[in-house]
């Protein structure tokens, strides 16, 4: 398989996240009728942290048999950051790994016009939870908490009870709080900017864009509840990176050593702030939320206090967050293929 000099092919991409062999075939056999001649095909799976082994024998495999199928001599994948984490790699085609939610986020700052907020509002009085699918526990359980502490009043967050995952979030509250759980979701349910969430039998969905940036210009820092909790692959997605192009110091309400894998990728974590410092290492997933409660009690003073340092980490973290932009976008060459480019980002968007 040659890949060399190929910026200037016929570069197509296909978003293959979730597509089973039906699908791949459609597409895959649709490109070639268009393009018959000097065709790449780039097959894109960034949306999920996967199990890679499994994704192989489900989509790759799938992809490599329709391209030869097809007679496509060229072809490859661009998939997300959690690959790199994984132990196994696929040899049946050539793979680049990206960090697709921060080139995302960025992409549709800069192309998009995502507005963002501008400066860090040390002024501000309470704290931003932007949750997702209710039935987690750093979300409806951090809810739980924060509403046995009489503390709800004291943030601005959101909360989206879906008919379809109610059981299993009303399963997760009632380890936290005695207050009747039907009561809390009509008391407590919120959208602070308005946005529209999907409610469907296969769940609630929001994908974070458009956000609203005067939320971050009016809030003082963010309670990141990322997608995953448990131990595992470090998953990061627009919850930590959209936090950081609103230039905002946060707390993690996410998985063990998340904290400890932003700062690898050049971030400032706040955790000098924090009441419990070295809360990205506890590993017991209650004990860690605990510990994220306290420091969302005690951050407001701290942030304050030290207000010129955090002003300096906010700016550093956004021009850290561009830099990674252009970094990522320079390890796949047909980035530089302008066609290629933005039809990457269109056809991978996460909608709501």
């Amino acid at each position: 398989m040659i890949l060399e000099n190929k910026v200037d092919a016929n570069i197509r991409c296909l978003a293959l996240d979730n597509a089973d062999k039906e699908v791949i075939d459609g597409l895959v056999e649709s490109t070639v009728e268009n393009f018959t001649r000097n065709l790449l095909l780039i097959g894109c799976i960034v949306h999920e942290s996967h199990d890679w082994k499994e994704i192989e024998s489900t989509q790759i495999k799938h992809f490599k048999n329709a391209c030869e199928q097809q007679g496509v001599e060229n072809y490859c994948l661009i998939v997300n950051d959690t690959y790199t984490q994984s132990v196994y790699k696929t040899e049946l085609m050539p793979v680049f790994a990206i960090n697709f939610f921060a080139l995302d986020c960025c992409y549709r700052i800069n192309y998009l016009d995502q507005k963002t907020n501008l400066s860090w509002n040390s002024k501000a009085e309470k704290p931003l939870l932007l949750t997702g699918k209710s039935e987690k526990i750093n979300r409806i359980g951090l809810l739980a908490l924060l509403k046995k502490e009489n503390l709800l009043d004291d943030v601005i967050y959101s909360f989206f009870p879906s008919r379809s995952n109610l059981k299993e979030t009303e399963k997760i509250y009632n380890q936290f709080l005695s207050f009747p759980f039907r009561k809390f979701c009509k008391k407590y349910k919120t959208s602070p900017d308005n946005v529209e969430v999907s409610d469907t039998e296969n769940g609630s969905h929001y994908s974070g864009y458009p956000f609203d940036s005067d939320l971050y210009r009016n809030t003082l820092f963010s309670v990141i509840s990322e997608s995953n909790f448990e131990s595992g692959v470090i998953w990061i997605t627009e919850k930590t990176y959209k936090t950081i192009a609103n230039r905002h110091p946060f707390v993690m309400a996410g998985q063990p050593y998340a904290l400890q894998y932003l700062r690898k990728l050049g971030f400032h974590t706040f955790e000098e702030f924090c009441y419990v410092k070295d809360y990205d290492r506890i590993l017991d997933n209650k004990q860690r939320l605990e510990a994220v409660l306290l420091n969302i009690k005690n951050l407001n003073k701290e942030l304050r206090k030290n207000k010129t340092k955090v002003q300096q980490y906010v700016e550093e973290n956004y021009n850290t967050l561009n830099m990674l932009f252009y970094r990522e976008l320079a390890q796949v060459q047909y980035f530089n293929n302008k066609d290629f480019f933005h039809s990457f980002f269109k056809l991978n968007r996460i909608m709501n």
